[in-house]
C-alpha cells in the first residue's frame, strides 16, 4: 500500500469509529439531540421556571453596507494616550496597581492572612 492509501484507509477507519461512538452516545441517553428536548427539563421542586422574552436577545449587529476604515480604527482604538493610574492616599502592604507577578506573602497572622510587605 502507498501512504497515500493508506492514509485515505485509516481516515475512513477513524470516521467509522468516531460515527460508532456517537451512535453509542445516543442510544445510552447521555447525549439529547435537539430534536428530543422539547420534554420538561428535570428541576428541583424548589425551583420555579422564570418568564423567558424573546424580544430580549437578538443577532449580532451586520456591517455589511459600511466598508471597513483602517484608519478610523486606528483614530478609535489607536488615539490613546497614557494617563497615570489613580494611587490611594495611605498605600500600605501590597501596592493596588503594580505590573507583573505577586510576590509571596508573609505567614504571620494563618495562610490565609497573609502580609505583604511594602
Amino acid at each position: 500500500m502507498t501512504s497515500i492509501t493508506t492514509l485515505i484507509v485509516a481516515q475512513k477507519r477513524g470516521r467509522a469509529a468516531l460515527m460508532a461512538g456517537m451512535a453509542a452516545l445516543l442510544i445510552s441517553g447521555e447525549i439529547v439531540p435537539a430534536w428530543g428536548a422539547d420534554e420538561a427539563p428535570k428541576m428541583s421542586p424548589a425551583v420555579k421556571p422564570v418568564p423567558h422574552d424573546s424580544k430580549v436577545f437578538r443577532g449580532d449587529p451586520q456591517y455589511e453596507d459600511q466598508k471597513y476604515d483602517p484608519k478610523r480604527q486606528i483614530k478609535i482604538y489607536g488615539a490613546k494616550s497614557r494617563i497615570d493610574e489613580p494611587r490611594p492616599v495611605l498605600e500600605l502592604g501590597r501596592p493596588i496597581y503594580k505590573e507583573g507577578p505577586f510576590q509571596e506573602g508573609v505567614n504571620l497572622l494563618g495562610r490565609k492572612n497573609l502580609l505583604f510587605p511594602g
